[in-house]
């Protein structure tokens, strides 16, 4: 039996080999329920300026608040004029983005947002990255160069922080039902027709 039609959770197990048709498939579920998880709103209206992305990844990375990479305090600073967090105990700087894949970026975060939300939406037929370089007004280099972090970070195998700052929270999941199983893939959808079926009525 495929695990993937099986018991969903078989495949974490350690030195379990998943068979390529199971790994498309989750990697297809994986899609859906990232797509599933944006918002109407467009992201470029939920984040609108540069600090609201700094603080939304952040929010993603570091959920009970930043943390020093030097020290470990979680009690830092914020530097509006360098958009830094600055550690209270050791005085070390630090940028949301440091000891990501984003690390050094001179690429406004609300770019990449942009792009990862393209990403999510346009998934069954990939983004080139001539696209990327129109849609964003950036060399064709630096469009090859996000297109690829940002489909690795949206990826199933992925870090997702990009795909988690740009979605919905996944909230709470009733007992026996798994995130990223097909039954959470279900509960999305019957939630999004819900929603859209509330939008109808009030547009009439």
């Amino acid at each position: 039996m495929s695990c993937v039609s099986g018991i969903w959770s078989v495949h974490c197990i350690k030195g379990f080999s998943l068979s390529d048709s199971d790994e498309r498939e989750l990697e297809r579920r994986h899609r859906q329920i990232l797509r599933l998880r944006l918002p109407d709103e467009p992201v470029d209206q939920r984040f609108q300026s540069e600090r609201d992305c700094v603080f939304r990844l952040s929010d993603v990375r570091w959920p009970d608040g930043p943390v020093c990479g030097k020290c470990g305090d979680g009690r830092p600073s914020w530097v509006e004029s360098r958009r830094l967090f600055q550690c209270r105990r050791c005085r070390y700087q630090y940028s949301v983005t440091a000891g990501t894949n984003l690390h050094r970026t001179r690429i406004d975060l609300r770019l990449w947002f942009h792009t990862a939300e393209v990403a999510i939406r346009s998934w069954s037929s990939p983004i080139s990255v001539r696209a990327v370089a129109i849609d964003l007004g950036v060399p064709v280099a630096t469009a090859h160069r996000m297109r690829k972090i940002v489909l690795k970070d949206i990826s199933r195998d992925g870090r997702g922080l990009l795909s988690e700052a740009v979605c919905l929270p996944i909230g709470h999941l009733p007992d026996g039902i798994v995130a990223g199983s097909p039954e959470h893939l279900e509960r999305l959808k019957l939630q999004r027709a819900r929603h859209i079926e509330d939008m109808e009525e009030n547009f009439h």
